[in-house]
């Protein structure tokens, strides 16, 4: 038995096949980034693939940066509104685009294009409510500890008072 858990007294840590695969990936992305040359990439995996322990591992990543962390995806709190608006456009110009044409097949004559006014006026609509949306005052940047400056005050009344 090995006295305190000194790892020198240990035996070896035996790893798993999804140890083997975390570090060839690493590897992979080693030698996309330029850091190993091809030869090396290929003798480290095979070493990786052959590795019975944590201690076989180690040293062929060791030369190598730590994978940093991805960086997260800012996305608009207003985006779904903003799909919603906008799905519901494109749906009614299908279904009206649809209709007319239906009317143009089956009639004699070839009336106008009908849609236009529907699909201009609901589309401008939409635009407006767009642009309102991401000029809205949730989006102002706030100072550190979540009070607005002067100017930012003022522009949120303004904004306020002119809707």
């Amino acid at each position: 038995m090995a006295d305190d858990g000194s790892a020198e007294r240990r035996p070896a840590m035996r790893i798993s096949d999804a140890d083997r695969e975390r570090v060839c990936a690493l590897l992979r992305d080693a030698f996309a980034e330029g850091r190993l040359s091809t030869e090396e990439f290929h003798e480290r995996t095979a070493a990786a693939l052959g590795a019975k322990t944590e201690a076989d591992l180690r040293p062929l990543t060791s030369d190598l940066p730590a994978p940093s962390a991805p960086v997260p995806v800012v996305r608009s709190p207003h985006r779904h509104e903003l799909r919603r608006i906008w799905t519901a456009w494109a749906s009614m110009a299908v279904l009206l685009n649809a209709i007319w044409l239906l009317t143009v097949i089956t009639s004699d004559s070839f009336p106008g294009y009908w849609p236009a006014w529907p699909l201009g006026l609901t589309g401008a609509l939409a635009v407006v409510r767009t642009m309102k949306i991401r000029m809205s005052a949730d989006d102002l940047p706030a100072l550190p500890g979540g009070s607005l400056s002067r100017d930012d005050r003022h522009d949120r009344r303004d904004r306020r008072q002119a809707r």
